[in-house]
């Protein structure tokens, strides 16, 4: 096979194109070993929601409606949810989310927000972005002890993907995984290897599982969405807000088609991915072999009897607090690059095993506190545009242009300066002001009545 051509990696016809040159390997492969060959657990699919907060409506994502729509067509919606809202919720909402734990669920978006906070070393040092990492999680568990509502130690990283060495960060303070746009660290090199593409995960990256994502709005194509079916893999889509515009029913397509291509498709929210996410295969003994992707691991003995797992992670010199069965500590070997141990589990029965690392978090001596006039009017402006600008249609075209032009990147090197903070906060405010009376006075104005007809 030839090596993957970089330049177009980032365009949609790239994963088509390398299926056809390999799919006749794929498929007598996937004909002539069966459960013998690996493969994942299940089919798997999340819609996720990035920076909403639970407050209903928050801008275009009414929470009850889309309920309706979930049951309906059968889908699951996680929120990425910035630590910094942990104190916003409302209890209408909360209660929500509570009743249909099968439907909705929480993950960690950030922790401020903060543009690309987990970025550039140059910009954010990875010790300031550990201190991000602790104060966002400690955020998260006062949520959880605010609302009751658990939420999935899995991160969404704001703006784009970090560095490797800040996967290692994450994986060490025991996240589950990451979800973006793309799977691949930002200053690593997009591997060459074609079947790289085949799988929209990977924890070539400090032994740490990323996933790639689909953003809603691109229009995935559908030919797409039934290779990665048909590979076994997991699907992921993303949004903002204004996903629902044009209706609350907007990602209804996309959870038809889905179903449709693959009806045993279970949406769950990207912790439960997360822990499915382990390769299998039965072996000729009856036993099975394992890799384990993730820290966590929820693993499913499907065959009709007792059978014994062979289970291996691949480990990097993260110190290994435990690991333990159902709660229970475990036996296992450690050499240098990899974990294993060995597993018997009763037939249909599920073992949740769980790998915890070594490190210093305590969230009860975190700061979780909101200070900074720069970050109160951000989070001010982000709610502005979400919940009020998008409102409009000048505001979304507004909205649009802003990202497309890439001003957001240029804005990140002008609010260093307070003052720029305070013009950004007046404008946006007379923007407010300027359609709240356009509203009020669209609201008096009087109504013409059609004329009488005489008889």
């Amino acid at each position: 096979m030839e090596p993957l051509d970089l330049s177009r990696r980032d365009e949609s016809r790239s994963l088509p194109e390398e299926f056809s040159s390999m799919a006749p390997f794929i498929l007598f492969l996937s004909y002539a070993a069966g459960d013998f060959g690996w493969h994942m657990d299940g089919s798997y699919a999340n819609l996720t929601i990035d920076d909403a907060w639970l407050t209903q409506p928050y801008g275009h994502v009414n929470y009850p409606a889309l309920l309706n729509e979930m049951e309906k067509h059968n889908f699951h919606m996680t929120i990425a949810f910035i630590p910094w809202n942990f104190d916003r919720s409302e209890p209408k909402v909360v209660t929500l989310f509570r009743t249909h734990p099968e439907r909705f669920s929480i993950t960690v978006h950030g922790n401020n927000h903060d543009h690309m906070e987990f970025g550039d070393y140059a910009v954010n040092p990875l010790q300031d972005q550990l201190a991000d990492l602790k104060q966002g999680l400690a955020r998260m568990e006062r949520f959880r002890v605010l609302t009751g509502l658990p939420y999935d130690r899995f991160i969404v990283f704001p703006h784009g993907i970090p560095p490797e060495e800040t996967f290692a960060m994450f994986k060490r303070y025991n996240f589950l995984g990451t979800a973006n746009l793309a799977d691949v660290p930002s200053d690593v090199t997009f591997p060459t290897d074609p079947a790289f593409l085949l799988r929209p995960y990977t924890t070539a990256f400090a032994n740490f599982l990323s996933l790639s994502r689909y953003p809603v709005q691109a229009q995935v194509p559908r030919l797409e969405l039934a290779i990665q079916s048909f590979l076994g893999n997991p699907l992921l889509f993303y949004g903002h807000e204004d996903l629902f515009v044009e209706g609350i029913g907007a990602f209804n397509a996309y959870a038809d088609h889905v179903n449709e291509i693959q009806p045993n498709t279970q949406w769950t929210s990207l912790g439960e991915i997360a822990r499915h996410s382990y390769l299998v295969r039965r072996r000729e003994d009856g036993a099975f072999d394992v890799r384990m992707l993730a820290n966590e691991m929820d693993l499913r003995n499907p065959a009709d009897r007792d059978a014994v797992f062979y289970i291996t992670r691949e480990e990097d010199s993260s110190a290994i607090h435990s690991l333990t069965s159902d709660g229970a500590p475990v036996a296992f070997e450690r050499s240098k690059n990899m974990v294993a141990l060995r597993l018997l589990i009763p037939a249909h029965q599920v073992r949740k095993l769980r790998l915890s690392y070594q490190n210093d978090l305590d969230p009860s001596r975190e700061d979780i506190g909101k200070s900074g006039v720069r970050l109160y009017a951000l989070r001010w402006i982000s709610d502005f545009r979400d919940m009020y600008l998008s409102k409009f249609s000048l505001g979304r075209v507004i909205k649009r242009y802003y990202y497309r032009q890439g001003w957001d990147s240029i804005e990140l090197h002008l609010e260093q300066e307070w003052w720029v903070y305070l013009c950004i906060v007046l404008v946006f405010a007379g923007l407010w002001y300027r359609l709240r009376r356009a509203r009020e006075q669209a609201a008096r104005k009087p109504s013409k009545s059609p004329p009488c007809e005489h008889v």
